[in-house]
């Protein structure tokens, strides 16, 4: 029986002439750029809503459609009450899709330029596993343990040397202080991606609903906290001691800290990529955004938040899976 050859894969036999050609396109592009712009339109329609509304009456044309809102009570009309609690759910919903977006566009770049490729386009091409790219992350920024390779890096892939000194306003002692803020603040943002429960919920729509809610909890005479303010409401999993159980789930999200982390990661990633097309088209390194602050920590805390999130499990008729086998279950 002849033995049946394996088919060649995408990297047998690749030439190495396609990497500058490669790289020349890939860095023509502008991520942070896409970031910013994303962001700006978010705050547009959170911050001025009543100019958006007069505009959509107005009417725009794009692509051969035209969209309009139409005001007062007739047939498609919308209010503007409808209008605005339809902006915030949707504001609510993007913002977290952003956050997150931001936070695995940034992560997957640092990856890429960290490992010494000569064609980081393709390594972000080849990461395809959406589990192994998690599994990589989740070893490199929450299990293992700080180090002094980790602010090498750092200072590699963000300001072009492992001790970020073409910082000529720094000494030796900030520099390390600010890399290790690098490594802080990428710590957060692979939490944020691993943490993507309720984004899956929003992208796939199924998430039950967004709004705004408020919660307060108190134990007997004991006030525990109040949070008030946007939330997200969506089936998910919890864990408890005896088993894996739906749940319907709240979090709470501070608006302005998602703002603050999304400018963040989008700093960070144009800090990256001037890095890059200095390292790999001998463009001109311009100056790199400063990432001392905000910090890790003050991305961390909210004012507006004090429970992020809240966890009721459904309904279940089905024994305890785990219990001992009464005499009807073991058919005795």
């Amino acid at each position: 029986m002849t033995e049946q050859k394996r088919k060649p894969r995408e990297d047998d036999g690749l030439s190495v002439e396609n990497y500058q050609p490669l790289n020349e396109e890939f860095y023509a592009g502008d991520p942070a750029d896409y970031f910013i712009r994303r962001l700006q339109g978010l705050l547009i329609l959170k911050g001025k809503p009543d100019a958006l509304r007069e505009l959509m009456l107005e009417g725009v044309d794009a692509g051969g459609v035209r969209l309009q809102l139409t005001a007062g009570d007739g047939p498609g009309a919308e209010s503007a009450k409808d209008d605005a609690e339809g902006r915030d759910r949707f504001v609510t919903a993007d913002a977290w899709l952003l956050l997150h977006h931001a936070s695995e566009t940034l992560l997957r770049l640092y990856l890429a330029h960290t490992q010494g490729a000569p064609c980081p386009a393709l390594e972000i091409a080849r990461d395809r596993r959406a589990g192994a790219f998690k599994k990589q992350i989740r070893h490199r920024f929450i299990v293992s343990r700080r180090s002094p390779e980790h602010h090498a890096e750092n200072g590699e892939a963000f300001y072009g040397s492992p001790t970020a000194e073409g910082l000529s306003d720094a000494d030796d002692d900030s520099r390390q202080a600010l890399l290790d803020n690098v490594e802080g603040l990428l710590r957060l943002f692979a939490s944020t991606f691993l943490d993507a429960e309720a984004y899956n919920a929003i992208k796939h729509s199924m998430a039950i609903r967004t709004g705004n809610s408020r919660l307060n909890i108190k134990v007997g005479d004991r006030d525990l906290g109040t949070t008030e303010g946007p939330h997200i409401e969506y089936i998910g999993i919890r864990e408890t001691p005896e088993r894996f159980v739906w749940a319907h789930k709240t979090i709470w999200l501070d608006f302005d800290l998602i703002v603050a982390r999304v400018y963040t990661a989008q700093r960070m990633i144009l800090a990256l990529w001037l890095v890059a097309r200095h390292r790999y088209l001998g463009v001109q390194l311009d100056a790199i955004p400063s990432l001392r602050h905000p910090t890790a920590d003050e991305l961390s805390r909210s004012d507006a938040i004090t429970w992020t999130s809240f966890a009721k499990d459904l309904i279940y008729t089905t024994p305890d899976l785990n219990a001992p086998p009464t005499a009807d279950q073991d058919g005795a």
